[in-house]
C-alpha cells in the first residue's frame, strides 16, 4: 500500500479545519453551561437525551452540547452563528415541544 503524504497546503487546511472544529467544540461547552443553569437542567439526567439528541449521548449534559453543536453548525456564514440569547430562545421553544409531545 503506497504511502500518501500531504503538501503543505493540504496540511495547513487540516490544522485550520481541526482548529475550527475545536473552537465549535469549545464555545458549545460554554454556551451548553448556561442553558443548563439558564433552564434548570439536572446536568446528570437522562430525560433531554432522546427529545435533543442520539443514544450517543449519555446525560442531559451531553445532549445540550450536541443540540448547541447542531445549532452552532448549521450558521450559513459567521454573522448567522447564533448568540446565547437567540440559543436560549431556540432551546426555550425547543423544550415547550418536548412539554406538548409529553402531554399529549
Amino acid at each position: 500500500m503506497a504511502k500518501r503524504e500531504m503538501s503543505t497546503t493540504q496540511i495547513h487546511a487540516f490544522m485550520a479545519q481541526l482548529t475550527e472544529a475545536q473552537a465549535l467544540r469549545h464555545q458549545a461547552r460554554v454556551h451548553a453551561s448556561a442553558l443548563i443553569q439558564v433552564f434548570h437542567i439536572r446536568p446528570y439526567g437522562i430525560d433531554l437525551v432522546l427529545w435533543l439528541a442520539d443514544a450517543s449521548c449519555r446525560t442531559n449534559e451531553d445532549a445540550v452540547i450536541h443540540w448547541v453543536q447542531g445549532q452552532l453548525a448549521s450558521a450559513v456564514s459567521p454573522d448567522d452563528v447564533p448568540d446565547l440569547g437567540e440559543l436560549t430562545a431556540r432551546m426555550s421553544r425547543c423544550l415547550e415541544s418536548v412539554r406538548e409531545s409529553i402531554a399529549n
